[in-house]
């Protein structure tokens, strides 16, 4: 088990440290509202976010008291960066049944969405539902509809205030669902976040009318596990902790930390460069001060603290109207990171409304020198980059004007990044059945297959029941950041497994829309091969699957001479030697297809295999300058899973993809993917179209950009099974 601590002193201790840093200069406060005669005097819940070059801040308001019938969301806007803030406007009222509380924001594109938590008045125990509104101008909303669970049910809970987007477009955060508020952590790949959303297997402990954990948020550590930090409604006046390393589908038990809460609402993130942030009231009672800014490199040591309010007299005003619940002190911070500063949204004393605004530039937060050369996890001299790459080798720009004297070149240079190959197997592929059942119209096997000298490799083979040849399909998986199973992402596992490889296979197969894409093609009539890629699954690692890993291994095997993805792409072709091998196959009528790394594998596998005659990906195509670029919320973390050193230089990926050319290829990819910008993706396609048409062959090229987000559906399978019947039958 992890062991948290944070490395703060008292309260004398917090202002040396701050002033001795110098970092006064940094942090200025501004008030969004404050509460007067005239208006109401009660606020808390404030949540801020920032939608097309400007702030917008909300809270729930009402005239004295907190949980009253005749609370309100109320929300403003600043254009100057948060100094001066708009009138409140109403963003939801009270009904004759509800009143309503903030629920936080989302930004999806050029879609501004608000949650809106509503109350039953008189419910007992207390609880309430989730619902939204969305804005495209931030001035007009839609009317309020119900946040969805993955089974079409209204989510029967409340959403924390500060949902957090994974690198790969998963949503996560937690609910408190009724009957009263019980917490649960809950996660959707609906990029838009108002479908979709399911429960984590979490185990709070029940106090009756509430979970003891409440009101947690979330960041992620650069192992890439999930860590939700809860406030400790047993009053032990210590933060609780749970964490996930599945990408929020399973936690462990919440224990108790070391950090001291004055138990209130969490705030925790991650700043651009990955370093993990807390906005939190340090104290060991319910006195909400001082409002302190903890840091933390490797998300489990806080070593690092900042003082952002103090708490003293000339800090912290007097409350000015009594109300229920109205507690003195900073009360239930949210932060947003933008434009490489924090804003931290609060009320004071629960009456007014503050924006502290944490400079990184000044205070040296992302970066520790005041001169560096990355950021982001790319080199500030990125966009100098893109423009020195021509890839001079592409199809149009290389001087070879003949077609397939071009693909030979172009497909060894391509090798020739991949530096060296694997060794054959002395002595062939020594295939070893381990296990066969019978599924329904078709045969499972697992096998052991010898594809290097160097090692033997699992997978699965489906055969369809029946006289063949039959075609056959080279079934890839994908990435995910989950390298515990690989080949039983695609295939479904075969009854000789663990229990825990099953249960997991299962989990998994959610972003396929619960259908095994292997088992599918199987069941129309194809022999489906599915192997571990190096990494993943019984191809991994003897500590365990960790995601951090990945690239120090990569760089240990260059050490060697190889690379780590190049040996991914050298098992996908020696794979499908031995699928043409097969004598249920016929080696005239084979295809590759995945999704996401898989989508990667599949292109590159038909761009250097003749073996393979039609390819089909769902979800990765794109163009290296804006895939490696700064204009995007999102850069590459991809890595050493899809490079071949030096290959930029001389071809992007669409020109790679364009030496398969004229094969049948189906590419899909979706509007809504975090992942691949559209403009990258559109680029991309018009580039392999070119080359198709160049050669007369642009029937045989079909590209889709569908509104969906990072997935592989029904319709995407069904798309993809359409277009190997239509080539392969």
């Amino acid at each position: 088990m992890y062991k948290y601590a944070i490395a703060i002193g008292l309260l004398t201790g917090f202002l040396t440290t701050a002033r001795a840093a110098g970092l006064g200069d940094s942090i200025k406060t501004y008030t969004v509202f404050k509460a007067s005669e005239g208006t109401d005097h009660y606020a808390n819940g404030v949540v801020i976010t920032a939608f097309k070059e400007k702030l917008y801040c909300m809270w729930q308001s009402s005239p004295k008291d907190e949980d009253s019938d005749d609370t309100w969301v109320a929300y403003s806007r600043s254009s100057d960066g948060g100094k001066t803030w708009s009138q409140p406007a109403a963003l939801a009222v009270p009904s004759s049944e509800d009143y309503c509380t903030s629920g936080g924001w989302l930004v999806t594109g050029d879609t501004l969405t608000a949650y809106i938590d509503l109350w039953q008045k008189g419910l007992t125990p207390r609880g309430g539902r989730t619902y939204y509104i969305t804005s495209t101008d931030g001035q007009t909303w839609s009317t309020l509809q119900p946040v969805k669970m993955a089974d079409g049910s209204d989510m029967n809970g409340v959403l924390e205030q500060d949902p957090y987007t994974l690198p790969d477009g998963r949503i996560i955060g937690a609910a408190h669902f009724m009957p009263g508020l019980h917490v649960c952590p809950v996660y959707t790949d609906d990029p838009r976040g108002i479908s979709g959303w399911k429960k984590g297997s979490f185990e709070s402990e029940d106090l009756g009318k509430q979970s003891r954990e409440l009101e947690p948020s979330q960041y992620v550590r650069p192992d890439g596990t999930i860590v939700m930090l809860f406030r400790d409604q047993a009053s032990s006046f210590r933060k609780l902790v749970s964490y996930s390393t599945d990408r929020g589908k399973t936690w462990t038990k919440p224990i108790l930390t070391d950090m001291p809460d004055a138990r209130t609402k969490q705030c925790a993130g991650n700043l651009p460069d990955g370093t993990a942030f807390m906005v939190t009231c340090p104290s060991n009672d319910k006195s909400r001060w001082p409002l302190v800014l903890q840091l933390s490199r490797d998300g489990k040591v806080f070593d690092k603290s900042i003082l952002l309010r103090s708490g003293l007299p000339d800090d912290l005003p007097s409350r000015r109207y009594e109300g229920r619940y109205k507690t003195l002190g900073y009360s239930y911070p949210k932060a947003l990171v933008h434009n490489n500063k924090l804003y931290v949204g609060y009320s004071t004393n629960k009456e007014d409304v503050n924006c502290t605004i944490y400079c990184p530039q000044t205070a040296a937060m992302v970066q520790g020198r005041e001169k560096y050369e990355f950021m982001r996890n790319l080199p500030v001299y990125a966009d100098s980059l893109i423009a020195d790459l021509t890839y001079p080798l592409a199809w149009g720009n290389s001087d070879i004007k003949d077609f397939e004297q071009w693909k030979q070149v172009a497909r060894q240079k391509v090798f020739d990044c991949m530096l060296t190959p694997p060794p054959a197997p002395a002595d062939g592929y020594d295939v070893k059945v381990l296990f066969e059942e019978q599924r329904d119209g078709y045969k499972a096997r697992k096998i052991e297959i010898k594809l290097s000298k160097y090692y033997t490799v699992p997978a699965y083979v489906l055969i369809p029941d029946g006289k063949g040849p039959f075609p056959a399909v080279n079934a890839l998986h994908d990435h995910g950041g989950h390298l515990f199973i690989g080949k039983e992402k695609m295939i479904r596992p075969l009854a000789c497994e663990d229990s825990t490889v099953i249960k997991d296979a299962d989990e998994w197969v959610a972003g396929y829309e619960g259908q095994f894409f292997g088992d599918y093609l199987a069941q129309h009539g194809y022999v489906v091969f599915s192997a571990d890629a190096p990494m993943w699954g019984e191809r991994g690692q003897k500590e365990g699957p960790k995601r951090d890993r990945y690239d120090m291994i990569a760089g240990n095997m260059m050490m060697y001479g190889i690379d780590l993805s190049a040996y991914m792409t050298y098992d996908d072709i020696a794979g499908t030697e031995y699928l043409s091998s097969m004598p249920e196959v016929d080696p005239t009528r084979i295809g590759c297809t995945g999704w996401s790394m898989g989508a990667y594998r599949a292109w590159m596998l038909a761009t250097l295999s003749d073996r393979i005659k039609v390819g089909a990906s769902v979800c990765w195509m794109v163009t290296t300058d804006e895939q490696m670029t700064f204009k995007y919320k999102r850069t590459e973390n991809g890595g050493f899973a899809n490079c071949f050193p030096g290959l930029r230089r001389w071809l992007d990926y669409p020109h790679i993809a364009s030496i398969a050319c004229p094969k049948p290829m189906l590419f899909i990819n979706g509007s809504q993917d975090k992942l691949f910008p559209v403009a990258g993706v559109k680029k991309a396609f018009n580039i392999m179209h070119d080359t198709w048409k160049s050669q007369g062959a642009d029937d045989r090229l079909q590209t889709e950009l569908w509104d969906m987000p990072h997935s592989c559906g029904l319709k995407s399978q069904q798309c993809v099974l359409e277009f190997f019947d239509k080539h392969l039958k």
